[in-house]
């Protein structure tokens, strides 16, 4: 067909994060908390329009991941006695439009290119900060309403590819767009791109040659970042 559409929702869970795992050692909290499941929804609605040489698809999207689990754990004024406050569940939401496009120039060659632009939020994201006298001074950061952290404004990956009847080449360009590197937005890493070439040939059914060379310019891109101590 020339036109198609489709609608997609999934609602679903899984497991928390190796984070509350980590910290799930101790007697007390072995009694008293149970994991609880984080949550997954999403809907996506599609639309594709192909012709001979060309398809073009368009998929807006919306998805919220919640119960992001935090187990705070602090000390008394005593300096010896441990308590535990509430567990935090955070929340993100984030919407975007994937766009995504193929044009064959010859039976042998062709373009393909997805295009991502999404907005990811912090619903809901509080810190938990242990006060000096005990539990009397214990107070809370909120960042809810910033954008979540190492979720790019724009991603884009086009490949070049070009086919023989025992062979194949391939030329790629990713772009990561510049995204928050913590919660609290003080940092943004910047945007960067990778181009990556990929040959093959095939000489028999048993013998094969390939050829992989990633980052072909050698260029430079800060993938995440990660702080001392506390890093809201």
């Amino acid at each position: 067909n020339d036109n198609s559409f489709y609608v997609r929702y999934a609602d679903g869970e899984k497991a928390p994060d190796y984070a509350f795992f980590r910290n799930y050692n101790s007697v007390f909290r072995l009694e008293n908390l149970r994991p609880k499941p984080q949550t997954v929804e999403q809907w996506e609605l599609g639309y594709r329009w192909k012709r001979k040489s060309l398809t073009l698809t368009a998929t807006p999207f919306w998805s919220r991941l919640a119960n992001i689990n935090s187990n705070p754990q602090a000390t008394e004024a005593d300096g010896v006695t441990l308590y535990y406050p509430d567990p935090i569940y955070n929340m993100v939401t984030t919407y975007g439009l994937e766009l995504e496009g193929e044009y064959r120039f010859t039976e042998r060659l062709k373009v393909r290119s997805v295009f991502t632009v999404q907005k990811a939020v912090n619903t809901i994201w509080k810190v938990f900060v242990a006060g000096s006298n005990g539990s009397a001074d214990d107070s809370y950061l909120d960042f809810s309403g910033k954008d979540a952290d190492n979720n790019p404004d724009f991603i884009l990956n086009t490949t070049l590819d070009y086919r023989l009847r025992n062979g194949f080449a391939n030329l790629s360009w990713r772009h990561m767009g510049e995204r928050a590197g913590n919660i609290a937005n003080v940092i943004t890493l910047p945007r960067f791109n990778q181009f990556n070439f990929a040959a093959g040939y095939n000489f028999s059914r048993t013998r094969s040659i390939g050829l992989n060379i990633n980052n072909v310019l050698d260029s430079e891109g800060v993938m995440t970042w990660r702080g001392w101590g506390v890093n809201p």
